[in-house]
């Protein structure tokens, strides 16, 4: 298990790509770094995702491999990434930096899918929702800056490069009365505006359906087109959470949602059952 911090993640994804290109150009480390004037060990470093390289370095191994245009400035922003904060700057003191992490990974992934047991996921909360959320946590002196970020985070959804955004709720996290009968209803005639987007997939897991196999985890897998081999499982609790990149334990996490697709209901029964909700609570 790999348990890590933003930077941390960002840079192995970094090292995924680099393992990745070394290889399709069927190169040898040592000849590698003889070719852009690094020592091996580095270069060794870089691709274990133990260090991370400067800008300079990173541009001549992506010359060298070949990469190009879009791809090549944009793996050049993750390296950049892999080394500071980015616009998390402006959140200091108010992110955890066991939750760096996931800020930063949303922000690069191409797709990500998410399993909400208890509560709404932060990507899709409303503002008077996640105020109720942030005021009955472990935080609750400082909500209106937590506030600031969790909007901040939704804003991904609508950006000109979203991700795809597959997410599946339990049916009780959409009944429990967080912030009261209006808070509520807003919140679920949020989730059918979302559900119309192209990009966003919403599903509900009834009650109904009973016991299954991750019923006490709820987790976040993130995929990222630069690196398509790269996956991250993310869970968290109530001090901490997990970054999971291992490609065993992630697949197991995978197996999970896809069984989860199957045990939902459709989206259109999906968006027929919050319309109900929304009109009982």
């Amino acid at each position: 298990m790999s348990q890590s911090q933003g930077p941390t993640v960002r840079r192995r994804i970094v090292a995924s790509e680099l393992r990745r290109l070394r290889l399709i150009a069927a190169m040898k480390q040592q000849d590698v770094a003889a070719a852009v004037d690094i020592d091996p060990s580095a270069l060794s470093r870089y691709e274990q995702a133990k260090s991370s390289m400067t800008v300079h370095v990173a541009a001549r191994l992506f010359d060298l491999y070949g990469v190009e245009d879009a791809q090549r400035d944009a793996l050049l922003d993750l390296v950049k990434g892999s080394r500071r904060r980015g616009w998390l700057k402006g959140y200091t003191g108010v992110v955890p930096e066991w939750f760096e992490g996931l800020v930063a990974l949303e922000r690069d992934a191409s797709a990500i899918h998410e399993f909400a047991i208890h509560v709404l996921p932060g990507l899709v909360q409303t503002e008077e929702y996640a105020r109720a959320v942030l005021r009955a946590g472990a935080r609750a002196d400082r909500v209106e800056e937590h506030l600031a970020l969790r909007l901040k985070r939704t804003e991904l959804l609508n950006d000109e490069t979203a991700p795809e955004y597959w997410v599946i709720i339990c049916e009780s996290a959409m009944r429990c009365l967080v912030g009261g009968t209006e808070t509520l209803r807003g919140q679920l005639e949020h989730l059918l505006v979302l559900s119309q987007r192209p990009n966003v997939t919403i599903q509900v897991l009834p009650s109904s359906y009973g016991a299954h196999r991750s019923m006490t985890n709820p987790f976040s897998i993130l995929r990222f087109a630069l690196a398509p081999h790269y996956r991250v499982a993310y869970l968290d609790y109530l001090t901490g959470s997990l970054y999971m990149d291992d490609p065993g334990e992630v697949e197991q996490y995978d197996g999970a949602f896809k069984h989860l697709i199957k045990a939902s209901l459709s989206e259109t029964e999906s968006r027929t059952l919050i319309k109900t909700i929304a009109k009982e609570v």
